[in-house]
């Protein structure tokens, strides 16, 4: 889900989402991590988009359905999580739970090398956008960007342990210069 923090060896485990109720809890957008991984987190790191990082405390956990919730202490009603929402939740990577085959966290996905099957060098993931349908990699080299859309007819392979991802550009994806 987001990036790696700046300040030690974290990674992003979610996001936090909507609001849930009055009483301060959230929704956790996350690729990972049933309800047991989530209560024993005990204290964790939000990063907004501005960039400032802070600790705070996990109240509580609960499910939902098969949503998640949280409640951080210092934060008990619903005006004060709104002010949460969208930071990532940056725990030590080494506590990340797995994910499935072809599941990876944005972490992993941050500053891949993005290359054609062609072996066409389109340059590095810079940002991940979510949509809610699925993410698109925004891929600078340089002036040029490229908007990548992460699904499986696109995506052809990740290697994050050699820094590169291969597509299949979809007709229309590649502008005519690249």
């Amino acid at each position: 889900m987001a990036s790696r923090s700046s300040t030690d060896r974290s990674a992003a485990a979610g996001v936090v989402g909507k609001p849930h109720g009055v009483r301060g809890e959230v929704r956790i957008v996350a690729p990972a991590g049933d309800l047991a991984w989530w209560k024993s987190l005990s204290t964790v790191s939000l990063l907004r988009k501005d960039g400032t990082e802070f600790p705070v405390e996990l109240a509580s956990a609960r499910s939902a359905g098969e949503t998640i919730l949280v409640s951080f202490k210092g934060y008990e009603s619903r005006s004060a999580v709104e002010t949460l929402r969208r930071a990532a939740i940056l725990v030590p990577s080494e506590k990340l739970p797995s994910l499935p085959d072809g599941v990876y966290y944005h972490s992993d996905i941050l500053g891949l090398s993005v290359e054609t099957e062609d072996g066409v060098v389109l340059g590095r993931v810079e940002e991940i956008i979510e949509t809610g349908a699925n993410d698109v990699y925004v891929v600078r080299d340089g002036g040029r960007e490229t908007l990548v859309p992460a699904i499986r007819q696109v995506i052809v392979l990740v290697e994050p342990e050699r820094g590169r991802m291969v597509i299949r550009p979809m007709p229309g994806l590649l502008s005519e210069e690249s």
